[in-house]
């Protein structure tokens, strides 16, 4: 497997592990900053809806209008990981798509040890 591919392996799997980490390995601080602060500030504003959606009884009482609050802060917290899972997504193609690193394996790579044996062979396009 060329060096440029197995790079992007990596940058998939770390973007996987949480939104921008991969960009942050591929050198490419800038997209990994904007994957890393709207992904936190997606999953903390989950958190909190979450939290105050707690905070109203469940059922609700015979005629309270405390159910309405409720299921507002349920639809705000669903649509805060919807959007989450949209930063996530196009993080993973960002990652795997768009990486530096093909540009700088071009051609044939030989690694000899030192007795001549060939140890890795790599060949980027």
């Amino acid at each position: 497997m060329a060096r440029g591919t197995t790079r992007r392996l990596d940058a998939v799997f770390h973007s996987a592990l949480y939104p921008g980490w991969g960009q942050f390995r591929q050198q490419r601080e800038s997209e990994g900053s904007i994957y890393m602060m709207a992904g936190t500030a997606f999953l903390g504003l989950a958190v909190y809806a979450h939290l105050m959606a707690d905070q109203y009884p469940y059922p609700p009482p015979p005629g309270e209008q405390q159910w309405e609050r409720r299921q507002d802060w349920t639809k705000y917290r669903n649509a805060s990981l919807g959007a989450f899972g949209l930063v996530y997504g196009v993080n993973l193609v960002d990652a795997l798509l768009f990486g530096r690193q093909a540009e700088a394996y071009r051609g044939l790579r030989l690694r000899a040890g030192p007795q001549g044996a060939v140890l890795a062979v790599a060949i980027g396009f």
